[in-house]
């Protein structure tokens, strides 16, 4: 049986769907909105709009402005973006002290 680990974040279990809307996300942010990204990820603006619709309802919050004026985080999304940000720095820093003390 294979263990799922689950981590609780606003009230919100991120499980395998949850990371893959989240990595949308930091892709269209990345990359400066839905057009430019659809490249990188392999999917459709339909697609991307989607799951992004997906990723606000779950959060509760609606994370950027779209539409024909281009691509514009909205003060939650630059704030969820912060986070997810900090969080990866973190997680990579943990990485990467493990494995400067293993090499020891």
């Amino acid at each position: 049986m294979i263990n799922k680990v689950r981590h609780r974040v606003l009230n919100l279990s991120l499980g395998d769907t949850e990371l893959r809307l989240l990595r949308v996300f930091a892709s269209v942010v990345q990359y400066g909105g839905f057009s430019s990204a659809q490249t990188a990820l392999g999917m459709t603006q339909a697609t991307i709009s989607t799951h992004m619709r997906h990723l606000e309802d779950r959060l509760g919050l609606r994370l950027c402005s779209r539409g024909r004026s281009g691509f514009l985080l909205t003060d939650e999304g630059a704030s969820s973006m912060r986070r997810r940000w900090n969080s990866s720095d973190r997680w990579r820093s943990s990485k990467a002290a493990s494995a400067r003390r293993k090499a020891s």
